[in-house]
């Protein structure tokens, strides 16, 4: 006499029920994980674009041509090679390109108390390519906010105009609590 079935199938439905849940709850565990705690995340990689993006922005001085403004990777250029260099319209060149990248961080990153970015700190320093730490101390330097432990940082390689040298322009955005 064969027994009766039923009951394996009802423990073989209970189980096929319990797998399906336990996938559908990791499923939805890993969603939750995903989502961020309304911190926004600033990559080193967007800093590096932002930084690239921003050398290419065009100023109010003219080097050579009052019919093309320079842009800030010239300006950066100029500055690292001389200091007291004028533009066409008598500014100074370091005063200039200061100015202007203040302009540029603040109407791009929110920085303050309140906002996630509590800081930052720019600076373009000539680094010889022949040796890996820089040359001299940073010819720009802006530094705003509070920056200690927690931040992002990214740098763009400019090729100098002097034999062996390149610019290495570094923003730091920090993100300390």
């Amino acid at each position: 006499m064969p027994l009766p079935k039923q009951g394996q199938e009802e423990l073989v439905g209970f189980v096929l029920v319990v797998v399906i849940v336990a996938v559908a709850g990791l499923i939805i565990m890993g969603l939750f994980l995903r989502i961020e705690s309304g911190k926004q995340k600033m990559k080193s990689a967007d800093i590096a674009q932002f930084l690239d993006s921003s050398l290419l922005v065009t100023s109010r001085c003219h080097l050579s041509s009052p019919l093309f403004p320079a842009s800030m990777g010239e300006l950066a250029v100029a500055c690292s090679l001389d200091k007291g260099e004028r533009c066409l319209e008598g500014t100074n060149v370091c005063s200039v390109l200061n100015i202007s990248m203040q302009e540029i961080i603040k109407s791009s990153w929110a920085v303050g108390a309140s906002s996630v970015i509590k800081g930052y700190e720019f600076q373009i320093v000539m680094m010889s390519n022949r040796t890996t730490s820089p040359t001299s101390t940073p010819f720009i330097l802006i530094q705003e906010g509070m920056c200690n432990k927690d931040y992002r940082l990214g740098e763009h390689l400019q090729p100098g105009t002097r034999r062996g040298t390149s610019l290495v322009t570094t923003l730091k955005l920090c993100t300390d609590a």
